[in-house]
């Protein structure tokens, strides 16, 4: 069964911008009023916002073709990159919400590399499984970015899950640089 999401999936993309955009305006006037003091949070949700607004603005989405796909896969790691760099280079405390936009944009990564080879390498043209897990999982992943960068809660457990491991004798790489 594949969903065809094309016209939702672009006004969904809108509004996920504006959610990301909300966030970091949010997260910025409560830095701003004293109300949190987590410089890594507003670094976060600006780079997320900008990162996700510049792939929303500058894309003509009723256009595209498979390498769409692939594009968002390197925008995203470029995010990834730029999150680690600018998060290090402050010496700050990594924010809860910097874990969770780690998992959630590595996931959104494998599944635009994984449709930019479906479509663009194996050129397959016949609707299966993974076009609709693909669907529903960058939405969900989208919105779990959006809820984290507002609420900076483990509201998975993904910290408690990072300690557990970190007892077992895992390096527990975020936390190298406080």
């Amino acid at each position: 069964m594949y969903f065809d999401l094309t016209k939702i999936g672009i006004f969904f993309d809108s509004i996920v911008v504006v959610g990301l955009v909300t966030g970091f305006l949010l997260n910025l006037l409560f830095f701003l009023l004293k109300i949190k003091d987590n410089l890594s949070l507003i670094v976060t949700s600006g780079i997320v916002a900008l990162s996700y607004l510049g792939s929303n603005v500058f894309l003509d989405l009723t256009q595209a073709d498979h390498t769409l796909y692939l594009l968002w896969f390197f925008y995203d790691l470029l995010t990834i990159v730029l999150l680690i760099g600018i998060n290090y280079k402050l010496k700050v405390p990594w924010c809860t919400a910097l874990h969770y936009v780690f998992l959630f944009l590595a996931i959104n990564s494998l599944l635009y590399l994984g449709l930019y080879i479906d479509l663009g390498v194996f050129e397959t043209r016949e609707q299966w499984w993974f076009w609709s897990v693909y669907s529903v999982a960058v939405l969900v992943c989208d919105c779990a970015i959006v809820i984290t960068l507002i609420i900076d809660k483990d509201w998975l457990g993904l910290k408690k899950l990072m300690a557990r491991i970190n007892r077992l004798g895992m390096p527990d790489y975020a936390n190298e640089n406080k």
